[in-house]
């Protein structure tokens, strides 16, 4: 039996699909992007490509990642009431982030701690991720690195771009579930920083010369693939 609250749940669902396939593609390839695995699922991304039937974005997935966003704000709040400087805009009032690969690759970040309360040095590139209690749990024990290393190298080159690598980052993390927040420092490493710098060259590249990036893995049931929503599209092309 359908419910009221089925109902109302399949209107906002279908509501939040339909704006998403709205929302116009991005020119440039998203530097947040650069830490995923494989470099061709990062061309479909970036060039908005269809996914396979039935592994598009729910409802309740594109629910879940406007609630990171709410995270977010709401750690910028609590740093600020705390005596923090976060600086969160750049003289325009616009996002703070940076340009490369002739504009073709664009980030921005969630901030910079300029001063504050704690006997720490600044300034420092500051991100913020909430996660469940399960990554979170990871994340506290073992590391960004270990835990979400797309996080790591997302603050690699924010750290490498923006200059600001003389003092460690600080990535929070908060615990979607019990509010929880740990907070991780993350130490410049520039071989690293440049590998993605010239992930990113590559990629490029590839994608204006109508050419694929090599796949992650000759297996195709590799987690990384199984989960990937162009799995299908990605084993059927023809090298």
């Amino acid at each position: 039996m359908t419910t009221v609250s089925d109902k109302i749940n399949k209107a906002i669902d279908k509501g939040m699909v339909t704006v998403n396939k709205k929302e116009p593609a991005r020119k440039y390839l998203g530097a947040s992007l650069l830490g995923r695995a494989c470099g061709r699922q990062i061309q479909y991304m970036w060039k908005n490509v269809s996914p396979d039937k039935g592994r598009h974005l729910d409802g309740k997935i594109l629910r879940i990642f406007r609630l990171g966003d709410k995270y977010e704000d709401a750690a910028i709040e609590w740093f600020i009431k705390a005596g923090f400087k976060l600086k969160t805009e750049d003289k325009d009032g616009k996002q703070i982030g940076f340009t490369a690969v002739d504009d073709k690759v664009k980030g921005h970040i969630d901030g910079i701690l300029k001063d504050g309360p704690t006997d720490i040095k600044y300034p420092r590139i500051w991100e913020c991720k909430s996660m469940n209690n399960k990554k979170y749990s990871y994340f506290q024990q073992c590391g960004v690195q270990s835990s979400h290393s797309q996080y790591y190298s997302q603050v690699q080159i924010y750290m490498h771009m923006l200059d600001i690598k003389k003092n460690p980052a600080i990535l929070t993390g908060i615990n979607k579930e019990t509010g929880d927040m740990h907070h991780e420092e993350i130490i410049y490493n520039k071989e690293h920083a440049e590998s993605l710098v010239t992930k990113a060259e590559e990629i490029v590249k590839k994608t204006e010369e109508h050419k694929y990036m090599p796949r992650f893995t000759t297996n195709k049931l590799h987690f990384e693939c199984k989960y990937c929503s162009w799995q299908d599209r990605c084993w059927r092309t023809i090298e």
